[in-house]
């Protein structure tokens, strides 16, 4: 083969992996993060998932999640075990005027000390470096960097403490966080880009 021909053939590699790479979507309990919502609460129940409703609401309901949020028609509540927790909240979300899902979040348990949160957010941050490679950004800031006896709940419902991981992939983004959202909690949030892009062009064309 010659040089030229060389040249030619990993320019096309390139470009076919390129193409391949914007017609992918992220995938999340490894279902692709698309689809209708009806179609992806199918796939994602094949995946163990189960309605969160009135029933059980109290039992299985996160802090993060409020009753307001279970009659939203934009989007659907599971629990779920998730990468070796059990009963996590897991959120997918839709835009109103396109039924067409585009981000997941998952809100792990609640019910354990700071310190445990902190495992688990440490434990996940791992997950993801050997599976992505090292994070486009973290920031991991105790206080005014004061060291672990400030590592308190205090510290996240106040804005003084701030932990948070950002992977990048072709397909999507996956962001997580140790954050209060109506109670100190460890989230992540997965978005897919393809569908992110369809739903932004959406909006940008009402403007």
């Amino acid at each position: 083969m010659t040089m030229k021909n060389l040249l030619i053939t990993i320019v096309c590699v390139m470009l076919g992996a390129a193409a391949m790479a914007q017609t992918e979507h992220l995938k999340f309990k490894g279902v692709p993060i698309d689809g209708t919502l009806e179609e992806y609460t199918a796939a994602i129940k094949q995946k163990g998932a189960k309605d969160l409703n009135n029933s059980n609401f109290h039992h299985f309901s996160h802090s993060s999640i409020n009753l307001d949020m279970m009659e939203d028609k934009n989007i659907k509540i599971f629990v779920l075990d998730f990468a070796g927790y059990p009963n996590c909240n897991v959120v997918v979300r839709r835009l109103d005027n396109r039924n067409l899902i585009y981000k997941i979040e998952v809100f792990f348990q609640s019910k354990c000390p700071i310190g445990c949160m902190k495992d688990i957010y440490a434990n996940l941050k791992n997950m993801l470096t050997q599976k992505y490679g090292k994070p486009k950004s973290s920031n991991e800031v105790i206080g005014t960097n004061l060291g672990d006896d400030y590592f308190t709940y205090e510290g996240f419902i106040n804005g003084t403490n701030i932990y948070n991981s950002l992977f990048e992939t072709n397909a999507g983004s996956i962001f997580i966080e140790i954050i209060n959202e109506r109670g100190v909690t460890v989230k992540a949030t997965y978005t897919d880009y393809k569908n992110s892009r369809i739903i932004n062009k959406d909006i940008l064309d009402e403007l």
